[in-house]
């Protein structure tokens, strides 16, 4: 049986309970600013965290696609589904999108990045 909450039948914490510890931990208190939907399924959540934009990119059809990030002179940091750092790079990224959740923080507003 799939149980959906965060403890089992014996009260032991379900595995995605790390997941969404993850996102809580990245995205905060992140205020939603849109949402970048591409023909190919990739799917693109932008909020802002203070100075800095976190993205929440996956690809609902569980298809390769792509997010582009362009931000002159900023750091980006890219996360996996459980918040770990699996790669970062100034001033542009190409993200591969997959079924899951990664995150790209990016040290600038959102009016100052570019996502396609």
């Amino acid at each position: 049986a799939v149980r959906w909450g965060m403890f089992d039948a014996d009260m032991e914490p379900m595995p995605h309970i790390a997941a969404y510890d993850a996102y809580t931990e990245t995205v905060g208190a992140g205020v939603f600013q849109k949402l970048v939907d591409k023909p190919d399924g990739t799917r693109c959540y932008v909020f802002r965290r203070g100075q800095e934009t976190v993205l929440v990119v996956f690809n609902w059809k569980d298809e390769a696609g792509a997010i582009h990030i362009a931000s002159p002179g900023t750091h980006i940091e890219i996360r996996d589904v459980m918040g770990n750092i699996v790669a970062e790079g100034e001033g542009q990224y190409a993200l591969t999108a997959g079924m899951w959740a990664q995150y790209a923080v990016i040290g600038a507003a959102p009016d100052n990045i570019r996502i396609e």
